[in-house]
């Protein structure tokens, strides 16, 4: 389980811990133009796992405009914070997060697999 801090241009590991039990994936629709991709590379640069989830930097709200019709507003956050939960392999060495840009990623950061206990 990894705690991430991100911003528009950097991401770092906050937290890493190992947690014991059965791995329970959950389905979330992801917006496609709008999504972070979190993949997971052994030591020779192999993918071994990918991730895809809502950026959190992009925020939807709710509001009532004056005819109390419900209307939603796309925010940018400067920074968030993201709980990535995956299975774990001896073989990870990095972690890659990649931001979606139109039908593109961008590279944000490749950081070490931290020590887990």
């Amino acid at each position: 389980m990894l705690m991430m801090n991100l911003t528009a241009d950097h991401a770092s590991v906050h937290r890493a811990k190992l947690v014991e039990g059965r791995y329970k994936p959950f389905g979330e629709k992801v917006r496609q133009k709008e999504m972070l991709q979190i993949r997971y590379l052994d030591g020779l640069g192999n993918m071994l796992l990918t991730k895809h989830m809502n950026n959190p930097l992009i925020q939807y709200r709710e509001y009532a405009d004056d005819e109390g019709v419900l209307r939603y507003v796309r925010t940018e956050e400067p920074e968030a914070s993201v709980l990535v939960r995956s299975p774990y392999s001896t073989q990870m060495r990095k972690i890659v997060v990649r931001y979606a840009v139109g039908d593109d990623f961008r590279n944000i950061a490749v950081l070490p697999i931290p020590e887990l206990k």
